[in-house]
């Protein structure tokens, strides 16, 4: 190598020492690599499909491409740019069947009450399914918390909603498919805070022993979660002078917000 003048190496002169054109990795000259070949090769990995069994396409051809596309879309959602940063550990646990197990605890609880690996409110057996889905209390938080989803899209009369495994992990894309596509993030948003207040509620309970009726309390989580994402998404909006992408995905319809003449939010 060469050394300049003071007393570090000259990387000029070495390039210039260097045959790039000759210079091959691989059998494939080095001139033939660039950052953005790199990229596409350092991205062609497997979507990852978490242990779901009960997810999956309907039976047909190219099942295992079909199999990936909906996990793509899935983590797609779960990278939604508004997603708030607690939400996402809560959905990111969700799709990756990492919630809190009751039977996976080392509890401080000197009755050990948590140790049996059985749920609290219903005595079926935790798992990932039924911390979300189909424990009877679960239910119906989804059932009760479709209300504030009704008021988000500005309807009168009842949404018809299938409470099934793969709509409830993947943010329910059949419904979002009947939907304005304007309006399809509102679902996103309603599910996100959904979830966040099952999880919170869960680990809560946990550590803390069960609660006798907390319906009330995460009413409030997933009303007040909604307002806190959509106030950060309108300042997002209104910085980028885009309130009428605002109006047309947020407050359209009649729905949970509106904006008066001046432009400022405010919740019915």
């Amino acid at each position: 190598m060469m050394e300049g003048s003071n007393g570090d190496f000259d990387t000029s002169s070495i390039y210039d020492l260097i045959l790039w054109k000759k210079l091959t990795l691989a059998g494939v000259p080095c001139e033939g690599y660039t950052v953005k070949i790199g990229r596409v090769y350092a991205t062609r990995g497997f979507v990852i499909e978490p242990g779901w069994e009960e997810i999956g396409p309907a039976e047909g051809v190219n099942m295992e491409q079909r199999r990936a596309r909906l996990w793509k879309t899935a983590w797609g959602t779960l990278n939604w740019k508004y997603r708030a940063e607690t939400h996402y550990e809560a959905y990111w646990k969700l799709l990756h069947k990492r919630e809190q197990h009751v039977m996976n605890l080392h509890l401080q609880d000197p009755n050990e009450r948590f140790k049996t690996g059985k749920c609290e409110n219903c005595g079926a057996t935790d798992t990932s399914a039924h911390a979300f889905i189909t424990c009877p209390e679960v239910r119906k938080i989804w059932t009760t918390a479709t209300k504030e989803l009704e008021r988000m899209l500005g309807r009168r009369q009842s949404l018809q909603i299938e409470y099934s495994e793969q709509e409830i992990v993947s943010a329910f894309p059949v419904l979002r498919e009947t939907l304005p596509s304007t309006m399809r993030m509102r679902v996103v948003l309603w599910h996100s805070a959904v979830i966040y207040a099952i999880t919170l509620h869960r680990e809560t309970c946990i550590r803390n022993k069960p609660a006798t009726d907390d319906d009330e309390g995460w009413e409030k989580i997933v009303g007040n979660e909604i307002k806190r994402v959509l106030w950060d998404i309108y300042e997002d909006f209104k910085e980028n002078q885009e309130g009428s992408q605002f109006q047309a995905q947020w407050v359209l319809g009649k729905g949970l917000v509106e904006l008066d003449g001046l432009g400022c939010l405010s919740f019915q």
